[in-house]
């Protein structure tokens, strides 16, 4: 199952466990009584677990309304989670903190500054990527597609850290030979 397709499928509602049983259509008797006497068991069983599903979701969307706007859980799940789109999105959010670093560090050199940037950043993104490969590993599902775009997106984040590195290099003047290389 593709990423997307997991991460649209955790915020989508799950069915009421207090639905009523199904009834024939034609007759509108009440079928099998076993049959629904499981449907309702595996609803109650649901029923913690939605809830907490639910509870956790609405609080979340309370948290990040200021911040994000209504409903944010769900408008996150709307975006586009390809390799490129999610490594453009973790470069862009990491290498932010670029500026605030340089204003924390005056008495760093250009060049040391960026050094160290590069490596702290660099840390941060292998650790979030070893911790989310042992969770799919741990779902079972990092294997086939999903394994190849983890794979992939961890690939573009590099050559993303990569460019940022050199762009940042040229706005200060630094030549390549001046040991600026990424963690």
């Amino acid at each position: 199952m593709p990423l997307q397709s997991l991460e649209q499928n955790l915020i989508q509602p799950l069915p009421s466990p207090l639905t009523p049983p199904s009834r024939d259509a034609k007759s509108g008797a009440t079928l099998s009584t076993a049959a629904t006497s499981e449907a309702l068991n595996l609803q109650a069983s649901q029923q913690p677990l939605e809830l907490l599903y639910r509870s956790a979701l609405a609080k979340l969307n309370e948290i990040l309304a200021p911040e994000l706007g209504p409903q944010a859980i769900e408008q996150a799940a709307k975006q586009d989670f390809t390799p490129e789109a999610t490594a453009e999105r973790i470069v862009g959010f990491a290498t932010g903190f670029f500026g605030g670093f340089l204003e924390n560090h005056p008495e760093m050199e250009q060049d040391s500054a960026l050094n160290e940037f590069i490596e702290l950043i660099g840390g941060g993104i292998e650790q979030g990527f070893a911790e989310a490969r042992g969770i799919l590993k741990g779902l079972e599902i990092l294997n086939g597609e999903i394994e190849q775009n983890v794979d992939k997106t961890y690939e573009l984040v590099q050559q993303g850290l990569e460019r940022f590195r050199l762009a940042i290099m040229e706005q200060l003047g630094l030549s390549e030979n001046k040991d600026a290389t990424p963690a």
